[in-house]
């Protein structure tokens, strides 16, 4: 435990630890650990970089993609330049439930940041996408590729947007 909480992203810690209380059938403790390991970290880079590994491990480890899902959100909320998060994000709340409106929600949320954050392009082609293609909201799709095109006018999903648009 003590390996595990000094550094939760170090793949052998997390691999033993989990490993023994998967087999023990106690993955509630995984989670009250991790949720724990967050609870201290105070950096929010640190902190989005471990509810990533977190939820990263949780999807692929464990196989369960509602835990996973709430790590992965924490982890974009703290960073949103992570593209693997909203990866997962819009796979599980888009193509596996249905809720379209949801992932562009978190994308206009979380894309509002793109003034101070360029790494929130890839959030805002995203979220246009979404609205555009999944939504067919051609007035939404719009407004993020607007905000797209103040913060990274030379992005691809911008002049694939503008292509077939006009």
């Amino acid at each position: 435990v003590k390996a595990y909480a000094a550094n939760p992203c170090d793949p052998a810690a997390a691999a033993l630890y989990e490993t023994l209380l998967v087999d023990e059938e106690r993955t509630d403790v995984i989670l009250e650990t991790q949720q724990a390991v967050l609870a201290e970290i105070e950096d929010p880079k640190a902190r989005a970089a471990a509810a990533f590994a977190f939820g990263a491990r949780w999807a692929q480890r464990h196989h369960n993609p509602e835990v996973a899902a709430r790590f992965l959100e924490e982890a974009l909320r703290l960073d949103p330049g992570l593209e693997p998060a909203f990866n997962f994000l819009r796979e599980r709340y888009g193509q596996e439930e249905g809720d379209w409106e949801r992932v562009v929600r978190l994308a206009d949320e979380l894309g509002d940041r793109g003034h101070v954050d360029p790494s929130c392009s890839y959030l805002l082609a995203g979220g246009g996408l979404v609205a555009w293609r999944q939504l067919g909201n051609m007035k939404r799709a719009e407004q993020f590729f607007e905000r797209l095109g103040a913060i990274a006018p030379e992005h691809p999903a911008l002049a694939a947007f503008e292509a077939q648009t006009g």
